[in-house]
C-alpha cells in the first residue's frame, strides 16, 4: 500500500502524475491527480458533470473546505477535466459545481438561520439556475438534510 500526506508524483522522464490531497471537502480523503503537460485534471466526486444523484451528503464531507478547495483547482492549467461522474468537461465544469455548492450552502445557511426545518428549507431552496447539476430533486433533498445537519 503506498499513502501520502500532501502529494506524490510519479515522473518517469517523460510523462508526470502529480496527485494532490485536497480533503476534506466531497470526502475526507479527497486527491487529484494531474497531468501537466497534458492539462488533464482527474478530480474524482470534488466536480461531476452527470445529472443523476449529484449527492453532496458525503458523512465526512466539508462544504465549506470543498468550496475552498474548488478554488484552488480552478487556478490549475486544464484544458481537460475528467469528472467523478459524467462526461469530460473543460476547466468551467469547476467553477459550475463551485457556484451550485455555494448556492446551495447559502440558500441552507439561510434557512437554518431563519428557523425553518429542514423540510421546509428543502422546499424552499431553488437550484434551478445551475442546470442539470440542480435537476435532481431527490439528490438535493439528500445534500440539504446533510448541509443543515452540519450547520
Amino acid at each position: 500500500m503506498l499513502t501520502f500526506s500532501e502529494g506524490m508524483v510519479f515522473d518517469d522522464g517523460t510523462e508526470r502524475v502529480e496527485v494532490t490531497r485536497v480533503g476534506p471537502a466531497h470526502s475526507k480523503g479527497d486527491a487529484v491527480a494531474y497531468l501537466p503537460k497534458e492539462k488533464i485534471l482527474v478530480s474524482g466526486d470534488l466536480v461531476v458533470t452527470w445529472t443523476d444523484e449529484n449527492n453532496l451528503g458525503d458523512a465526512d464531507g466539508d462544504h465549506g473546505h470543498w468550496i475552498q478547495s474548488l478554488d484552488r483547482l480552478s487556478k490549475w492549467d486544464v484544458a481537460t477535466l475528467i469528472p467523478g461522474h459524467g462526461a469530460p468537461a473543460g476547466r468551467a465544469a469547476i467553477q459550475q459545481q463551485r457556484e451550485y455548492l455555494q448556492d446551495m450552502l447559502s440558500q441552507v445557511k439561510a434557512g437554518k438561520q431563519a428557523g425553518k426545518t429542514v423540510e421546509e428549507v428543502i422546499t424552499s431552496v431553488n437550484l434551478s439556475r445551475h442546470g442539470g447539476l440542480g435537476s435532481s430533486a431527490s439528490s438535493n433533498a439528500t445534500s440539504i438534510q446533510a448541509m443543515y445537519r452540519r450547520l
